[in-house]
């Protein structure tokens, strides 16, 4: 089952992915998984952080400026 979000995500790298022709959320779904795991294991081993997004434009794997 899947359910509707809106996450808040950078105009332009927004714009640039669809017209890459990239599936966003398919995208938005693999990051999701990899950080949820990456983050059990930081709890695992005690190393657990604040990993909250924010609204740092560098915070991407998309390109950069």
């Amino acid at each position: 089952m899947k359910i509707k979000i809106r996450p808040r995500l950078d105009t332009k790298l927004v714009a640039e992915a669809r017209a890459l022709g990239l599936d966003i959320s398919r995208i938005v779904e693999k990051a999701l998984i990899r950080e949820t795991a990456a983050e059990l294991i930081r709890r695992q081993t005690g190393q657990a952080g604040d990993r909250e997004g924010g609204d740092d434009p560098g915070d991407h794997e998309l390109g950069g400026p």
